[in-house]
């Protein structure tokens, strides 16, 4: 591959893992209790957290019309339900969404843990700097928070996440219901996720275990936990799991091969997954800072930097793998599982 299309895939690889790096920050702590305060500076942009509807997902879409050269496309992955994930990107009232999602989550539904597991982490996130604000009132800590915040549209922007998450200085939704010891602890519920093999809560560990390491090759041991994890995320044919994949394979501890994670990020795209500026994951709160266009995807930029013929490569490899994973084919995926 050219040495700009080596670059521009070296800089999205980068791109992704800082994407998911920063979430696995808000959510993925190892220390719950911290006493550490945020400043107003390094919240005034914070990682945006999983998007919003509360209504059933739409067909995937096909992908932006471009000039690239076609390819026949794979035939379209089922769409996973991802109810409690559109309702934790609507939701404008998180203490109500995290109360709904307990009681789904304490009868065993893998996909509520997840989602309150993150509830929890970033409202805990979100209203501790405001708490140490000690004015008197909550609504005073808020004002007096937010005025420290000199950008306008990131004052609103950071009003918006503290007002989602305001009803939490009142209590926890988890008051008055019968929960195990350490319940509240927003780690609970990811790790009751993780055991009961959510697709993403697996991948978003395996991100953090892979992400930790400084290693010139993946040991056999981690590589075979790895591929487990990889596994449950390609089974569940669900195109934010797939996204997900294209995270792990954008790391260079983990890639042989720095076109790896862009195949898997492209192949996201193409079973359903929003790669759009209009997805927070993705644009990270630049359209509420009025920053990018919302109809920027990452698959266009990959296109203009890499030219036709070497993005057409990629498109074409990422649609065997759609192809695979539709014929539930995991040992014809494994030349483009390899690791280093």
């Amino acid at each position: 591959m050219a040495s700009r299309g080596t670059g521009f895939l070296s800089a999205l690889g980068f791109a992704i893992v800082g994407v998911a790096a920063a979430w696995l920050w808000l959510v993925i702590r190892p220390n719950e209790h911290s006493t550490d305060t945020a400043s107003p500076a390094s919240l005034a942009a914070p990682p945006a957290i999983v998007a919003p509807r509360e209504t059933a997902p739409a067909e995937p879409s096909a992908p932006a019309t471009t000039d690239a050269p076609r390819t026949a496309r794979a035939p379209s992955l089922p769409t996973h339900p991802v109810g409690w994930e559109d309702s934790l990107r609507a939701s404008t009232d998180y203490f109500a969404l995290a109360q709904r999602a307990a009681l789904s989550a304490l009868a065993g539904d893998s996909r509520a843990q997840y989602v309150l597991g993150q509830v929890l982490s970033e409202c805990r996130d979100q209203l501790r700097p405001v708490a140490s604000m000690q004015s008197g009132s909550a609504a005073g800590n808020v004002r007096a928070y937010l005025a420290l915040i000199p950008d306008a549209e990131n004052r609103a922007l950071v009003a918006r996440r503290i007002g989602r998450c305001e009803k939490f200085f009142d209590g926890s939704p988890l008051d008055g219901l019968d929960v195990p010891e350490g319940a509240h602890d927003s780690r609970y519920w990811l790790d009751q996720a993780i055991a009961s093999r959510d697709p993403l809560a697996v991948m978003d560990h395996a991100l953090e275990e892979s992400a930790s390491r400084h290693w010139d090759s993946v040991p056999p041991e981690h590589r075979a936990h790895l591929l487990d994890d990889v596994r449950i995320a390609v089974t569940s044919r669900e195109p934010a799991a797939l996204f997900k994949i294209s995270t792990v394979y954008s790391l260079a501890t983990v890639a042989r091969d720095p076109a790896q994670g862009a195949v898997w990020l492209v192949a996201a795209c193409e079973a359903g997954y929003d790669c759009s500026n209009a997805n927070p994951d993705i644009g990270q709160g630049c359209i509420e800072r009025r920053g990018c266009d919302a109809r920027s995807t990452l698959p266009e930029a990959m296109r203009l930097a890499l030219g036709d013929t070497q993005f057409a490569e990629i498109r074409t490899t990422a649609q065997e793998i759609l192809a695979r994973i539709n014929r539930g084919d995991w040992e014809g995926l494994q030349p483009y599982l390899e690791m280093r």
